[in-house]
């Protein structure tokens, strides 16, 4: 009997997206007003005024939304990283479950609107995700090239609704 490994959370790094980032899209919001307010006082027009009434209130609006991006990006990636670190954890300390058996009621993730969540049962265990999940476990919709569907015999790690290791057994 042959095997291949086709997920192994200790082989993969930590991940984080920046565009993907609500804080740092904000950061780019408060710089594109900072550059605008730049421009305009060069052009010789009057500063922005970011209130909606009162006197000209300057950059501080501006740095404001930079500063709450700034925050609100290191809170996610705080967040992420702990949810990375945590399930890595609790597979090196061998705290996950172990499924082995054949995909039954294999559901593919992406319909036609390219959203939705793939799922299916090995032995008594159901399992769904999302390609689109921020889970850093298994999470590859045949959609997106996955290659999990009905009648392959897999072994995996399950730790709380993540995959955490899977490897695809082929019989000779």
């Amino acid at each position: 009997m042959r095997s291949i490994v086709l997920f192994d959370i200790t082989k993969t790094s930590y991940d984080v997206t920046l565009f993907f980032n609500a804080g740092f899209v904000l950061v780019v919001i408060a710089c594109l007003m900072l550059f605008v307010d730049a421009w305009r006082k060069r052009l010789g027009y009057p500063r922005m005024n970011w209130r909606r009434r009162g006197a000209e209130s300057g950059p501080a609006f501006p740095f404001k939304v930079m500063g709450a991006g700034a925050l609100l990006s290191v809170l996610i990636i705080a967040k992420t990283y702990y949810e990375y670190a945590s399930l890595r954890s609790a597979y090196e300390s061998r705290s996950c479950e172990l499924i082995d058996g054949t995909i039954r009621n294999f559901h593919p993730g992406l319909h036609a609107k390219g959203k939705g969540n793939e799922s299916f049962d090995v032995g008594n265990a159901h399992l769904a995700y999302s390609a689109f999940d921020s889970s850093h476990g298994f999470h590859q919709a045949a959609g997106n090239g996955g290659i999990l569907r009905d009648g392959l015999h897999v072994r995996m790690q399950r730790c709380g609704a993540d995959i955490a290791w899977l490897e695809m057994i082929e019989n000779p």
